[in-house]
Parts: C-alpha cells; sequence; structure tokens
C-alpha cells in the first residue's frame, strides 16, 4: 500500500473511530468496496441499515476521502 493509501486509511479510520483490516484492504478495488469495509467495522449502532453507498456515513466517508487525497468528490463513486 503505497503512502498516499496508507493516509487516507488512517484518516479514515480516525473520523470513524475504528480499525480497518490492513490484510483485506488490498481486495478493496472500488470506493464502494472500501466503504462496505468500512460498514463492518462500524459498531452495530452505528451501521447504516443498508450496505447501499448512499446516507450520511457515504456522505462523511466521501469527505474524508476527499480532504485527504485531494481527488473531488464528484469523481468519488461506488464503482470508481
Amino acid at each position: 500500500m503505497g503512502l498516499d493509501l496508507s493516509m487516507m486509511v488512517m484518516d479514515v479510520e480516525k473520523a470513524f473511530g475504528v480499525s480497518l483490516r490492513h490484510a483485506d484492504l488490498g481486495t478493496a478495488r472500488t470506493v464502494g468496496d472500501f466503504y462496505r469495509m468500512l460498514v463492518a467495522q462500524l459498531p452495530l449502532a452505528q451501521r447504516p441499515l443498508s450496505a447501499v453507498p448512499t446516507g450520511p456515513t457515504w456522505e462523511r466517508m466521501l469527505d474524508v476521502i476527499s480532504e485527504s487525497t485531494g481527488v473531488e468528490r464528484e469523481a468519488l463513486r461506488p464503482e470508481a
């Protein structure tokens, strides 16, 4: 994992108060995959009702990724 990606992961972990399984991160091919990994690590009370990337958790994750990487939010789509 490159330095930029590592920093983004750490920023997301800090923002959501979770620890992502770094061994699993290599399997994430899209922003949607990364979102599903994040949701799986959230406490049950904080998990969205659906794994579909929408709603406040998705929006917050996009904000963190955009701020961390400099990628425009509009470019961050589930399939990207």
